[in-house]
């Protein structure tokens, strides 16, 4: 699993969490405030700059190769 799939997964149950729905227009303001939060306390910021583009990479492979 990459790591942007391990914080998909970890932001999808902390969602789960919220004690307001995130959808209602109501709580647009405070689910800004906390996601930014939940981004802030969580996101890896050496892994998220570091990690390998797959499929870019792959791009740049195969044009190494045609050319």
């Amino acid at each position: 699993m990459t790591y942007i799939n391990q914080l998909n997964a970890a932001y999808d149950k902390w969602l789960e969490t919220l004690n307001y729905d995130y959808n209602n227009a109501n709580h647009k303001e405070q689910f800004a405030v906390d996601k930014a939060n939940y981004i802030n306390n969580h996101l890896d910021r050496d892994k998220w700059c570091n990690m390998l583009d797959a499929e870019l990479f792959e791009r740049f492979v195969n044009f190494y190769d045609a050319s």
